[in-house]
């Protein structure tokens, strides 16, 4: 078993992650800590581990970005199994051993994902995700192709592939994700292989200020970083699954709700008239109806935040779509749904 982490200065958190590493209950692993330039003291603090325990290696390069710090990891571990784990989170101590035995289990499966406990930057709890459910398992490639490449994944920390699947997610390239590599591996994965679901809880995912994906308002400078990502894995997915002779599994990005919704989000904060907003309404209300993944009260939900922000004056609309599918108010809307 492998644990690639990238780490870029991340000192505050980076001695609690490989600390968790340490505790497992599996002690058959190697974790590779790829520091990639750091200009805090990251690298002392992984070099004082790597010293502590053999288990424990550290690679020492110029900064490049997320996906060339994982793929010098990748490039230095020999595990059967490879296990992400970002550098400001940590796993619980029988991680490693519950994958490994998942992974026993489920022999089609090459991806295999988990339930995460979201903390803040001090550790406390704050939610759990997913919050509603569970994520999807088995074959979803046909499904995901049809959705556009979107399904119920994890973030970085709860993902672990098998070797055979891993060769051919890695090298991740480099210069389309310098953040957000792990949403081109999920998605690449899903459309390669079976996936299996653990809904225990094995990670803790850290929110802080300083992590792209911790961002929790809605704003229009996400919303056009939302669309970059989406676009940027989009392209490299596809090119891929081109190398690999797989141009049956490529998908549209016109078929990605999320990609729809963020759209109209965009044009709702650029001020478009009410007019092209309203002939924009009309296909993503159809696909929001038809949707598969999201929940009823969460289509009522999107249906009346965008038909509502609509006739709103451009200066209110931050504020009502942080109100209704921000993550405060999706988190309202699903813990109505529990209490239900």
């Amino acid at each position: 078993m492998s644990v690639l982490i990238a780490s870029y200065n991340y000192e505050a958190y980076l001695g609690e992650a490989l600390e968790s590493v340490l505790a497992q209950s599996y002690p058959h692993f190697e974790a590779i800590v790829c520091d990639d330039g750091s200009t805090d003291g990251s690298r002392a603090v992984a070099a004082r581990f790597a010293g502590r325990d053999a288990r424990i290696r550290l690679i020492a390069k110029d900064n490049g970005g997320v996906a060339s710090a994982l793929n010098a990891a990748y490039a230095a571990c020999r595990g059967d199994i490879v296990a992400l784990l970002d550098a400001d989170d940590g796993f619980a101590p029988d991680k490693l051993e519950r994958v490994v035995a998942c992974f026993r289990h489920h022999a089609g499966a090459g991806l295999a994902l988990h339930a995460m406990q979201v903390i803040d930057s001090e550790g406390r709890l704050l939610h759990r995700i997913p919050a509603s459910g569970a994520c999807e398992q088995g074959g979803l490639a046909e499904a995901v192709r049809a959705r556009g490449g979107r399904w119920r994944s994890m973030p970085a920390s709860a993902l672990a592939f098998r070797r055979t699947v891993a060769e051919r997610l890695f090298p991740i390239p480099e210069a389309a994700f310098r953040s957000e590599a792990d949403g081109f591996l999920a998605t690449l994965a899903v459309l390669l292989t079976e996936v299996a679901y653990l809904p225990e809880i094995l990670a803790r995912y850290r929110l802080h200020g300083a992590n792209l994906t911790g961002t929790l308002h809605l704003n229009k400078a996400v919303t056009e970083r939302f669309l970059d990502a989406l676009r940027r894995k989009h392209e490299a997915v596809n090119a891929r699954l081109a190398e690999l002779g797989m141009p049956e599994r490529r998908f549209a990005l016109e078929d990605n709700l999320n990609f729809h919704e963020q759209s109209f989000m965009q044009a709702l904060f650029d001020g478009a008239p009410r007019r092209s907003l309203l002939r924009a309404y009309r296909p993503l209300r159809r696909a929001l109806l038809a949707d598969d993944l999201y929940g009823a009260l969460r289509k009522i939900g999107g249906l009346a935040a965008f038909g509502t922000a609509i006739v709103l004056p451009v200066s209110a609309r931050t504020a009502w779509l942080n109100h209704t599918l921000g993550a405060r108010g999706l988190r309202r809307l699903l813990q109505g749904r529990q209490k239900g």
